[in-house]
């Protein structure tokens, strides 16, 4: 490591880069955004491993999760967040809802629809985090080392 003890340090280390070229922090933000495909992964498995599968329940929300990369490398501020979601019929599905362990769907065969809240295990998104959060940053450790031997050149 090149002097880089944490996460912390992106608000630093992204002035810094401001400072020696314009270009950088565009770069910074295009090497944290390839810790979006494993995260997906690893929520995709545990969607599939938690979630109902007689209706096809993980396999829809599994095969429709998307993972977005917000890295906010301002000069006052700086920080990064994995955005997931899951789109349904017409918007997105309620993944909160679904870690917490509730699940509302419309109840089939009935004319005006009636929609009930169903019990899943909780927790899924939970567990993904956490298998992945070590590894996120570990990675903005690494292009964070990076940018900074970069910089010392």
């Amino acid at each position: 490591m090149s002097g880089v003890r944490g996460t912390n340090q992106l608000g630093d280390v992204a002035r810094a880069a401001r400072l020696a070229d314009a270009n950088m922090p565009k770069s910074i933000k295009r090497k944290l955004s390839k810790m979006g495909p494993k995260a997906k992964k690893v929520a995709q498995a545990e969607a599939l491993a938690t979630l109902p599968g007689t209706n096809g329940l993980a396999g829809l929300v599994a095969g429709s999760m998307r993972v977005q990369v917000n890295s906010d490398i301002g000069l006052t501020s700086a920080g990064v967040t994995l955005v997931y979601t899951s789109r349904g019929k017409g918007e997105n599905r309620d993944i909160p809802a679904m870690n917490r362990g509730i699940l509302r769907h419309p109840v089939w065969g009935r004319r005006r629809r009636a929609w009930v809240a169903q019990k899943v295990k909780a927790g899924f998104w939970d567990r993904a985090s956490a298998k992945t959060a070590d590894e996120a940053h570990a990675h903005v450790r690494d292009v964070l080392d990076e940018t900074v031997a970069i910089l010392k050149r």
